[in-house]
């Protein structure tokens, strides 16, 4: 089987990936930069537009992980920024240390 993983650079991503990879499975992770501390294929993409990272579907599995953070408190100001980035994938960035998470846009 072929696993791509959309954000797999995080906590659960590479933890999925490696349990993948341990079974036999091709994993392929789609990310916005390269980390030299992942062993598994690394395919850049940007989340918005479609490149030659949509190559990488055919016949695979897609585990989405992309995105911010969503252990908020579902308030007005949280639910707006959790819509602005789930449409707007450029606001994300790399996260910030966790005192300053969700502030980009306003998240409290």
């Amino acid at each position: 089987m072929k696993l791509v993983i959309a954000g797999g650079t995080g906590s659960l991503g590479t933890r999925v990936a490696h349990r993948y990879a341990a079974r036999g499975d091709e994993v392929v992770i789609l990310t916005r930069g390269r980390r030299s501390d992942i062993t598994h294929r690394q395919v850049i993409w940007d989340g918005r537009t479609v490149g030659s990272w949509a190559d990488e579907l055919d016949g695979s599995v897609l585990l989405n992980l992309a995105g911010e953070l969503v252990d908020r408190r579902p308030t007005a100001s949280n639910i707006t920024c959790s819509s602005d980035l789930a449409s707007n994938p450029q606001l994300r960035s790399s996260p910030p240390p966790l005192p300053e998470r969700g502030r980009r846009c306003g998240c409290r």
